[in-house]
């Protein structure tokens, strides 16, 4: 009974972190229609997205920011992880960590992935 009790509490707090994240996103949206340049808010919508179990519209938003910004040594560490974790393709995560490391020696996700 107690599992039960357990069970159905990580349900509802996992929805309840699914809907929130869906809420930020909406509101994200929103912002990014007056800013659609806006570096910080493109990186929130793609790391959003992640957040809620959209991979393919996540990896796709990290590869426009890095179109417009590819300098972020953030954005290619975040889709390094992304290619590593849900699309296992180790050849592209090398890839993009390598580059955030030689953007940023210090980026943490990259510097631990990598070793």
């Amino acid at each position: 009974m107690t599992q039960i009790v357990v069970d159905v509490s990580n349900e509802l707090k996992s929805s309840k972190e699914k809907e929130e994240a869906e809420d930020k996103q909406i509101a994200l949206e929103n912002f990014l229609q007056k800013k659609p340049e806006n570096n910080l808010g493109l990186m929130l919508k793609a790391q959003i997205e992640t957040e809620i179990g959209s991979f393919k519209k996540s990896r796709k938003s990290y590869i426009q920011l890095l179109e417009k910004y590819p300098n972020s040594d953030e954005s290619h560490s975040n889709l390094a992880y992304l290619y590593q974790v849900h699309f296992l393709d180790f050849v592209e995560a090398k890839r993009h960590y390598e580059m955030a490391l030689s953007l940023n020696k210090d980026n943490y996700l990259a510097c631990h992935n990598l070793a």
